[in-house]
């Protein structure tokens, strides 16, 4: 979709984070501000043990990062 609408096809209604650096490098632009969807919340849900797997810990630092840098919405 996100290609689609830079191609100038027409309006998509995406997560702000899928389309930030687009609208920042000036390739799409946001239209209809007032008209955002309700927040999502985002959760990650592990099976509880001692130690999580080096795979599991990146998701859940990178999901860390990345909400507090407001890149989850």
């Amino acid at each position: 979709m996100v290609d689609m609408a830079r191609a100038g096809f027409g309006l998509i209604q995406v997560p702000e984070a899928m389309v930030r650096d687009d609208i920042a490098a000036g390739k799409l632009e946001e239209v209809l501000h007032g008209f955002t969807g309700p927040s999502i919340p985002v959760h990650a849900v592990w099976p509880r043990q001692a130690h999580l797997s080096p795979r599991v810990r990146h998701i859940v630092d990178r999901l860390v990062i990345e909400a507090a840098k407001g890149r989850l919405g």
